[in-house]
């Protein structure tokens, strides 16, 4: 809550550093909340991947993936993991 009574009676110079060091804070909660943000993003990315590989034939996205003239797989595990049906 905000301290009404200081800030009617305080000087200017510590209205200023009040005002300064709130906006200190919001910069701080704003990186916080962008770091955070991220996170977020690239944990919703990385699960709607596993998301299309769970879906997906595995082995069309090796092929698609492999250099020209190979047919290397980049897992040896994804063809043992195929899906139940």
């Amino acid at each position: 809550m905000v301290p009404l009574n200081f800030l009617l009676g305080c000087s200017e110079l510590s209205l200023d550093n009040y005002e300064l060091a709130r906006m200190a804070e919001v910069a701080d909660l704003r990186k916080e909340f962008h770091a955070l943000f991220d996170r977020l993003i690239e944990q919703w990315a990385r699960t709607m991947l596993a998301k299309w590989f769970r879906e997906s034939d595995r082995d069309s996205i090796n092929q698609a993936l492999a250099p020209r003239g190979r047919s290397a797989h980049l897992g040896e595990a994804s063809n043992q993991r195929k899906r139940a049906p």
